[in-house]
């Protein structure tokens, strides 16, 4: 059985005035209650600044551990740049090494297939890599890079591929 409407009207109007308090209209009860809203006003931009991503570490490469870094002079942006600066260290490849007269050289080869003899003392990938020491199974090198503190030194190695490494074989 449904009640009627009657009876529903009515047990709401003495449920809401039952308890003798007056009930403000709601537009009346939010302007007593909230403050004055403030007027906006905009903010100045901040400075414009410049952004130079040359400078910052490669995202795509580990951070120089502690032990690594030594803080040393800026390297000589005046000085020309090699053929093997070009390419980072991942895409070069130690192919061999050359000995004679006293002098090793390593033979690098680069992604475009060409191949360089390098020696001690010479350039190698684009963070300033000097050569220290060409042994039988890697080129040690430093790199000069710049970190939060200045330039920064950082010992990096270049190793021998294996003679199978990247040769296919139709054989089983």
């Amino acid at each position: 059985m449904r009640p009627a409407p009657t009876t529903f009207a009515a047990f709401a109007a003495l449920t809401l005035c039952g308890c003798g308090a007056e009930i403000p209209p709601p537009a009346a009860a939010l302007a007593s209650s909230a403050p004055a809203p403030a007027a906006w006003e905009p903010r100045p931009l901040p400075p414009a600044g410049v952004y130079r991503a040359a400078e910052l570490r490669d995202p795509f490469r580990p951070a120089p551990r502690e032990d690594e870094r030594d803080a040393v002079a800026a390297p000589d942006m005046a000085r020309a740049k090699t053929p093997a600066e070009r390419f980072a260290l991942d895409e070069l490849e130690m192919v061999g090494t050359l000995s004679g007269g006293g002098a090793a050289r390593a033979l690098v080869r680069d992604p475009g297939g060409r191949t360089h003899a390098l020696a001690a003392g010479d350039y190698l990938g684009p963070d300033h890599g000097r050569i220290q020491s060409i042994r039988g199974q890697a080129i040690v090198l430093v790199e000069v890079v710049r970190g939060d503190a200045g330039w920064l030194a950082r010992e990096r190695q270049l190793a021998l591929r294996p003679a199978d490494a990247g040769e296919t074989s139709d054989e089983p």
